[in-house]
């Protein structure tokens, strides 16, 4: 799935064609490009397949699985909280999530988001425990993996290193917070005001997905599942939903100061540098979270 904003009108004569020409073929998994240009989507089509075993072709509906592209929804919604003072950014995560070990270090809201919280990370933790990649993982897996954790891999705020166990302990702080599934916060407070259809949050792997495509691994060319994940992945959306999200063109209240504060770089302990900020859209609505 790939979205373009802004920029030039898209050659629809066969420049964009040319890009994706070796996808395109009914052998082969594809992909889906949009093109919008000044609030207009100029460009969109579809190459390839959905799925390989059944030959269902791709098309402009079809729903992908977004992996960590999803990071920018936990975010967002955490700062939602935090605006209606739900939360603190510089919160301990323990206030919500004391099964987080006491590690004689401060981790706050702030050093998840920013992956300088200097937890080790799950997917590493669980392949050396003996899980397959393709595993489904529970939360209760999860908090257990992390109950057992007993040091860090340095002082929170002093280093950036890529994290998913933050953001699923971020997940994990929406529900606490909200008494809600984060899949129906999520539904709520984003898909629903956007009018992004198609758009959910797989909290569950058994949940079916209507024209969900497949992903394929490139060198062994079998279909793959990722495992349900509701903070560090798991959102599933088509290429028309994401251009909305990413345009913000369906909602006239803007939640602004939200946006921008997740974009926001994070400055490191003793360090001249920053951890990057979240990119995120530059229109999204503005609402308070009930519950």
């Amino acid at each position: 799935m790939v979205s373009a904003v802004g920029g030039q009108t898209a050659d629809t004569g066969g420049e964009v064609n040319k890009l994706f020409a070796k996808w395109d073929r009914p052998d082969s998994a594809g992909c889906v490009v949009l093109v919008r240009h000044e609030g207009k989507t100029v460009y969109e089509r579809a190459y390839g397949m959905a799925n390989l075993e059944l030959g269902v072709p791709l098309a402009a509906s079809s729903v992908f699985l977004l992996a960590s592209v999803s990071k920018q929804f936990v975010v967002f919604i955490i700062m939602l909280l935090a605006q209606g003072g739900r939360i603190g950014l510089d919160d301990d995560v323990r206030k919500y999530v004391p099964e987080l070990p006491e590690f004689g270090k401060t981790i706050t809201i702030r050093h998840l988001i920013h992956h300088t919280s200097g937890l080790r990370e799950d997917l590493t933790l669980f392949n050396l425990a003996g899980w397959r990649s393709e595993d489904a993982v529970t939360r209760e897996d999860f908090l257990r993996l992390v109950k057992n954790q007993r040091e860090l891999n340095f002082e929170p705020g002093s280093k950036y290193l890529y994290c998913n166990t933050g953001y699923h302990l971020l997940a994990i702080v929406v529900e606490r917070v909200t008494g809600a599934p984060f899949a129906r916060v999520a539904r709520d407070e984003i898909f629903a005001k956007l009018d992004m259809t198609h758009t959910v949050v797989r909290d569950d792997y058994r949940l079916l997905i209507p024209q969900l495509a497949a992903g394929y691994n490139p060198k062994a060319r079998v279909s793959s599942i990722a495992p349900c994940s509701t903070g560090r992945r798991g959102r599933a959306t088509s290429i028309r939903a994401f251009a909305i999200w990413r345009c913000g063109t369906r909602t006239s209240t803007m939640a602004a100061s939200a946006a921008a504060s997740c974009s926001t770089p994070c400055k490191r302990k003793a360090s001249s540098t920053t951890a990057a900020g979240l990119p995120m859209p530059a229109g999204c609505p503005s609402t308070t979270i009930a519950g």
